[in-house]
């Protein structure tokens, strides 16, 4: 199924609320198989006004985002397998996870 979702205005990495350097300490920590300096961005998304700025790398082989999201004045930063779906899948996927969580 194909869709689309919103983006943020600006739709760039830059105004992410992580700075970049940090977001790359994270993928440093969290994948030993995957070098930051790799990470490609990809979009801003929000869904129900949580916000998303969105990376992706190959880790070793497949498909993986990593993610910043803001929502009621917190932010994590996340990574997770693609596992075949769209970057607009996998943000739906996440949103409702941790809305559930």
């Amino acid at each position: 199924m194909k869709f689309d979702l919103p983006r943020l205005d600006p739709d760039t990495a830059d105004h992410c609320p992580v700075p970049f350097i940090d977001v790359r300490a994270y993928v440093d920590v969290e994948s030993a198989s995957f070098d930051s300096s790799g990470l490609i961005w990809v979009r801003t998304a929000d869904i129900d006004d949580v916000h998303y700025w969105v990376w992706q790398m190959d880790d070793d082989g497949d498909l993986a985002y990593v993610y910043v999201e803001e929502f009621d004045g917190c932010r994590l930063t996340c990574m997770n397998s693609a596992v075949g779906l769209t970057i607009e899948q996998f943000l739906v996927r996440e949103f409702l996870a941790n809305q559930y969580a």
